[in-house]
């Protein structure tokens, strides 16, 4: 969905969220590579500012899944897995591999041979960049995100059709995974990317965004009281909004205790989502 369709359906303030998410990630990497940190509590935000990762992913299950919960609900079209695949490639791949390839010019002089980049190169226009490990990859590390979005879209048709039939089983089920995974290589792999930077680490999120852009056009849908209470959604808004900065500032404070960040993001990830 672009802005002008997130206007048509009303949800103008994913576009804000979106927002929000770049900001957060920026000022961590800022943080990250020049340690300036803000005065507080703007400096939890860029401690913590991986975490709009998350954000991005949860909106992402927002957004796709929303014209599929309009069709359940509203019986609008369905959009066709032909549809879904042509918007995603024109929205991805032509400024992605502009990026490819300024990274590559930049990644080739750090390597020991310049030929060594094009094997991770071919493993990042695949999309399959959070599977190794490389320098290629360390050049323009924010990379990996994309890799885990475009798998997510591989099998996100199928996974529509069995979320709308069954949308609480499927989050369910899709959150368990999640959990499950990462309880399961945190006791080994909390220091290997190749390992924690997998789709499955991240499904949880994908499923509470589209969970939620079910419930958001159910409940517009069909309790049409809610209408009238959006003074008591915003309140809910703000109380759960400062619940989240205690979360973030639970996640500052393990930030320079080894492995402190994955292992509060095992269970966390969840319940900030």
């Amino acid at each position: 969905m672009d802005v002008e369709e997130h206007a048509r359906a009303g949800t103008d303030v994913v576009d804000g969220l979106r927002g929000f998410a770049i900001l957060v990630v920026v000022a961590y990497h800022l943080w990250l590579f020049s340690w300036y940190t803000p005065p507080p509590p703007a400096d939890v935000f860029a401690r913590t500012g991986y975490l709009g990762v998350d954000l991005f992913f949860l909106i992402s299950g927002f957004c796709l899944f929303f014209p599929y919960a309009r069709h359940v609900v509203e019986g609008t079209s369905r959009p066709t897995a032909r549809t879904f695949f042509y918007r995603r490639f024109l929205k991805i791949v032509p400024s992605y591999a502009l990026a490819l390839v300024v990274t590559a010019a930049l990644a080739a002089p750090t390597l020991a041979r310049p030929s060594d980049a094009i094997g991770p190169f071919f493993t990042h226009a695949f999309f399959a960049n959070n599977f190794f490990n490389d320098a290629f990859g360390k050049t323009n590390s924010v990379l990996w995100s994309l890799g885990i979005e475009v798998q997510f879209y591989l099998i996100f048709p199928l996974l529509a059709i069995v979320f709308m039939a069954r949308p609480v089983l499927t989050a369910v089920a899709m959150i368990a995974i999640a959990l499950v995974f990462r309880h399961a290589t945190a006791g080994c792999c909390l220091a290997w990317e190749t390992t924690i930077r997998q789709l499955p680490a991240f499904l949880d999120l994908f499923a509470l965004g589209m969970f939620v852009a079910y419930a958001y056009v159910f409940a517009r849908a069909r309790l049409p009281w809610t209408r009238g209470a959006k003074i008591y959604f915003i309140l809910a808004a703000m109380v759960l909004g400062l619940i989240a900065f205690a979360m973030l500032r639970g996640a500052n404070g393990v930030q320079y205790i080894p492995s402190g960040r994955e292992t509060w993001n095992v269970d966390g990830r969840t319940l900030l989502g």
